[in-house]
């Protein structure tokens, strides 16, 4: 390992993001290869157990660095403004999705029959478990950041980590019904 003494930049060079990259390359291809060419499941998941180990050992190698007092003041505000940017891009990757969604519905082409939602679509009603579904995922924001709060003021955070983690499951179960009882779906290409 190489040690570089600067302000500004990461103390130690590491082979983790190239590893992370790499095996998410290879989840992506995987899965791709599950969904369209009935490849196993197993290599999915192996590549997410990879995925999981190396991101651990990698946030270890951080961690160490910072409790030995590698970390200096100016690099730890380029690490939070680098989270920060990161969540950016992810506003802006939501934000694409949502405005080809409203380009697409406000003028449908001639292929879709001039008409949003298409011919043949029957479209879930909003206020049923759509509306459910958005109250679960803002209550799960809530009980996390109360879980948060507990954690800053050095109380317990039993009950409202097990309150997110509950609230996470039931909010994947009740999605996992919405789209296997839906007239369109995710899965009727896989199977």
């Amino acid at each position: 390992m190489l040690f570089v003494l600067s302000p500004f930049l990461a103390v130690q060079t590491s082979f983790w993001p190239f590893l992370c990259a790499l095996i998410l390359f290879s989840l992506l291809c995987n899965t791709v290869l599950w969904i369209s060419a009935k490849l196993s499941f197993i290599y999915v998941i192996v590549s997410l157990i990879l995925l999981v180990l190396i991101s651990f050992s990698w946030w270890i190698d951080l961690k160490y660095e910072s409790l030995i007092g590698y970390h200096t003041h100016k690099l730890e505000v380029r690490l939070r403004s680098a989270i920060l940017l990161f969540i950016l891009s992810e506003v802006f990757f939501f934000l694409s999705f949502f405005w080809a969604f409203y380009d697409a519905s406000l003028s449908p082409v001639i292929e879709l029959g001039l008409s949003w939602p298409p011919k043949g679509i029957v479209p879930l009603s909003v206020y049923s478990v759509p509306l459910l579904n958005t109250i679960i995922l803002l209550s799960s924001g809530v009980s996390v950041t109360w879980a948060h709060h507990n954690l800053l003021c050095n109380k317990s955070i039993n009950i409202s980590l097990f309150l997110t983690c509950f609230l996470a499951v039931y909010f994947t179960r009740i999605q996992l019904i919405e789209y296997s009882e839906a007239f369109f779906n995710v899965w009727w290409n896989f199977w």
